[in-house]
C-alpha cells in the first residue's frame, strides 16, 4: 500500500540468504512482461562461497509489467541446518484460560508450532456441529503394525536469533481439550520435550458412550514424569487399534479456571474500503465524491479507510475535504484517517506520523459531527524496512511503541484505532520478560491490546484450504475474539506481479548444461547467477563470448508457478470477488471477532465493477 503524503524514502527490501543486486531482463509474458527465458543477478563473494556448500537453494521471478525480476529467495547449506540453538522456555500469559488451538479453519497453533501425521493416521478439519460453522481437528486411525499418530508442535518453527522457545509448562497447570470420538481403540495422550523425552498423561477409550456423538471435556495435567516440564515440544495423540477422534480447542489452563466457550454471535457485519489519492479525490469535487458513494453503495462498503491528504494543514484542503465528508456521512459511510509508511515504525519517524495525528484531531474539533473521521487506520508495514531482517526485535518494540503513542491520542480523543496487519503477524512471536520468566505472545497479540480492531491483508482469491484466506486469518481471529476485538478479512483487486520459483539443490557440475528442453536450469558465472531455460541455453552461449566456460558450473533447476490470481481478483473479475465475499462471510458467520470484510483499493475495485457492467 502507499502513501501520497510528503515523499518520503520507502524502502522495500526482501530479505535473502546472500546479498545480491538485481539485474533487469528482457526479452515473452507473465501479464505483460517479456521472457526470453534468460534471466541473471549479481552476487557477492559470500553468496558464491554458500553455493560451493549447497544444500538447496531457490530463485525467484517477478513478472513486474516493465520486465522480469530475478533474485535470491535462499541459499541454503548444510551448515544452516546442522546448527544448535539455545533451548528457551516460554509461555502466553496465563489468566485463566489461553486457547492454544482453536483448529478453526486451520491445524496451527498460536504458538507458531504446526501439526503433522505419522503411520497411516489422517488428519482433517471437520465440522464440529450441524448449526454453527465451528470446526475440530479429526484424527483416524486403524489397525496396523505402524504407529499412528498425529503430533501438535509447541513451538515455533523459526528461532529467534539463537534461540528457539518451547512451551513452559511451568506457567499453567493443564491442557483443556474438548473431544469426542468413535470406534472400538483407544488414544493415547503423550507429551514430548526438546530433549526426546516422552511421558504418557492419559488414555482415552473410544468405545467409552460417553465420547460417542456428545462432546467431552478432558483436563490433562501438566504433572508428568521424565520430560522437562520448561521445554515442552510437542503433544502427541497416538492412536491404538482403530478409531477416530475429534478435538475442538486446545486450552492452557490455571488451576482454577475452565474455559468459556460462549460465543455470542455479531448482530451486524459491515464492509470497508481503502481509499488512496485523496488529493485527487478532493480535485474531482462533488462529482468524484458522489462516484465513490456509488462504488461504495455497490459493493456494500460503509466504511472507508481515506488517505489524510499532502496539504492537510491547508485552509482550501480542509474545507474540500469537510464537503467530502459530509457527503460521503449522508450515505452512511463511516470515514478513517488513514496514513502509513515503513519507517514510522522507527523511534526516529514518530514524531512525523504523530504531528499528522494532531492535524486529524484539529480537523475534528474544527468540523460539525458528520464531517469528523470516526477513527484513525494505520498502514506501516515494518517488514519492508532493511532491518527486519537483521535487527527485527528491535523494530518490532518501535513498531509497538508507535501504536502506544498513537492511541494515547486517539483514545483520549474518543477516536477507533485501526491497523492493517498481515496474515502472518500471529506466527512472528515477542518475547518479553516478566519477573523471572519469560512471556510468550505473538504480534498479532501485542497489537491487538492497543487497537480497536485489525485489517487482516489476507490476500489470497481461495476461500478455503490451507492456503485460503479463512485458514491464513484464522489465527487473527482466534486472538481478536479473546481480546474481543474486531477483524476485517482484507481481499485484494490490484494488480499484482506473477512469480515463478526457480529451485535447485545439491552439487553443480562444471560448464555450461548441454540440454535446450525445457527444463531450467541455474548457471554460476564469476560474480553472476542466471536462471536458464533450457531453449535458452544457446544465448546464453552468446552472451558468454568473454567468460571462459570453464569458469562456469550449474545445476538442474525445476520452475514452481505462482500466478497472481492466487492473491488478487485483479485478472478474474468482479463475480469472483463477490463470490469470494459471500463464501467468507457465510463461513464467518457468527464468530465473534468477524466484522467483515475489507478491499484493497476504490480505484482497481471500480475498473472491477466497470468491467463487469460493459
Amino acid at each position: 500500500m502507499r502513501n501520497n503524503r510528503a515523499p518520503r524514502s520507502i524502502n522495500r527490501a526482501v530479505t535473502v540468504a546472500a546479498a545480491v543486486a538485481c539485474v533487469l531482463a528482457t526479452g515473452q509474458p507473465g501479464r505483460g512482461a517479456t521472457d526470453d527465458g534468460l534471466l541473471k543477478l549479481d552476487i557477492d563473494a559470500n553468496a558464491s562461497l554458500r553455493l560451493d556448500d549447497l544444500e538447496k537453494g531457490e530463485l525467484r521471478i517477478t513478472w513486474r509489467k516493465d520486465g522480469p525480476v530475478l533474485s535470491v529467495g535462499e541459499l541454503r547449506t548444510p551448515a544452516d541446518s546442522d546448527r544448535e540453538y539455545e533451548k528457551g522456555s516460554a509461555a502466553p500469559p496465563i489468566d485463566g484460560c489461553f486457547l492454544l488451538a482453536p483448529f478453526e479453519h486451520t491445524m496451527s497453533n498460536r504458538l507458531g508450532g504446526g501439526s503433522r501425521v505419522a503411520g497411516r493416521a489422517r488428519k482433517e478439519l471437520v465440522n464440529a456441529d450441524t448449526d454453527t460453522t465451528s470446526h475440530a481437528l479429526r484424527f483416524e486411525f486403524e489397525d496396523g503394525p505402524a504407529t499412528q499418530r498425529v503430533e501438535l508442535a509447541l513451538y515455533d518453527d523459526e528461532p529467534v536469533g539463537d534461540t528457539v522457545y518451547y512451551l513452559d509448562g511451568r506457567q499453567f497447570d493443564a491442557f483443556e481439550l474438548r473431544v469426542r470420538g468413535t470406534g472400538t481403540g483407544r488414544v493415547t495422550a503423550t507429551f514430548a520435550d526438546a530433549h526426546g523425552r516422552r511421558s504418557s498423561v492419559t488414555d482415552l477409550s473410544l468405545s467409552d458412550e460417553s465420547l460417542e456423538d456428545e462432546w467431552r471435556r478432558v483436563r490433562i495435567t501438566a504433572e508428568m514424569e521424565g520430560v522437562h516440564r520448561h521445554h515442552l515440544a510437542q503433544l502427541e495423540l497416538r492412536g491404538h487399534g482403530s478409531g477416530a477422534l475429534e478435538v475442538d480447542d486446545i486450552y492452557l489452563c490455571d488451576s482454577n479456571s475452565t474455559p468459556e466457550r460462549s460465543r455470542p454471535g455479531r448482530r451486524d457485519t459491515t464492509n470497508s474500503l481503502w481509499v488512496w489519492h485523496t488529493s485527487d479525490l478532493l480535485a474531482g469535487g462533488d462529482e468524484a465524491v458522489d462516484e465513490l458513494a456509488n462504488l461504495a453503495e455497490q459493493a456494500d462498503i460503509s466504511r472507508i479507510y481515506l488517505q489524510v491528504p499532502g496539504s492537510f494543514d491547508e485552509a482550501d484542503t480542509r474545507l474540500a475535504l469537510q464537503r467530502a465528508a459530509t457527503r460521503l456521512n449522508a450515505s452512511g459511510i463511516d470515514l478513517l484517517a488513514l496514513d502509513g509508511a515503513p519507517e514510522y515504525a522507527l523511534p526516529s519517524e514518530h514524531d512525523d506520523l504523530l504531528n499528522t495525528m494532531a492535524e486529524v484531531l484539529d480537523y475534528n474539533g474544527s468540523v460539525p459531527p458528520g464531517a469528523r473521521f470516526v477513527g484513525v487506520h494505520l498502514d506501516v508495514e515494518p517488514y519492508l524496512l532493511e532491518d527486519w531482517g537483521k535487527a527485527r526485535a528491535d523494530v518490532v518494540d518501535g513498531y509497538l511503541g508507535m501504536l502506544d503513542a498513537v492511541r494515547s491520542r486517539t483514545a483520549a480523543a474518543g477516536l477507533e484505532l485501526d491497523v492493517a496487519v498481515p496474515f502472518w503477524f500471529d506466527s512472528v512471536p515477542v518475547h518479553s520478560q516478566r519477573g523471572d520468566r519469560v512471556e510468550r505472545l505473538s504480534l498479532t497479540d501485542e497489537v491487538l491490546t492497543r487497537v480497536d480492531s485489525i485489517a487482516v491483508m489476507d490476500y489470497r482469491t481461495e476461500t478455503s484450504g490451507s492456503n485460503g484466506l479463512l485458514a491464513l486469518g484464522a489465527g487473527e481471529l482466534a486472538a481478536a475474539a479473546e481480546q474481543d476485538r474486531d477483524v476485517w478479512i482484507g481481499l485484494e483487486t490490484t494488480w499484482l506481479p506473477d512469480q515463478t520459483f526457480v529451485r535447485f539443490r545439491g552439487e553443480p557440475r562444471a560448464g555450461l548444461p548441454d540440454s535446450v528442453g525445457p527444463e531450467w536450469w541455474v548457471v554460476e558465472t564469476p560474480g553472476t547467477l542466471w536462471a536458464v531455460r533450457g531453449d535458452a541455453i544457446r544465448r546464453l552461449e552468446d552472451r558468454m563470448q568473454t567468460i571462459d566456460a570453464s569458469d562456469a558450473r550449474h545445476w538442474s533447476a525445476h520452475a514452481v508457478e505462482v500466478p497472481a490470481s492466487r492473491q488478487t481478483f485483479y485478472d478474474l473479475g468482479f463475480d469472483a470477488l463477490l463470490n469470494a465475499m459471500r463464501e467468507t462471510a457465510a463461513q464467518l458467520d457468527g464468530h465473534p471477532a468477524f466484522a467483515g470484510l475489507a478491499l484493497h483499493y476504490d480505484r482497481p475495485l471500480r475498473r472491477l465493477l466497470d468491467a463487469a457492467g460493459e
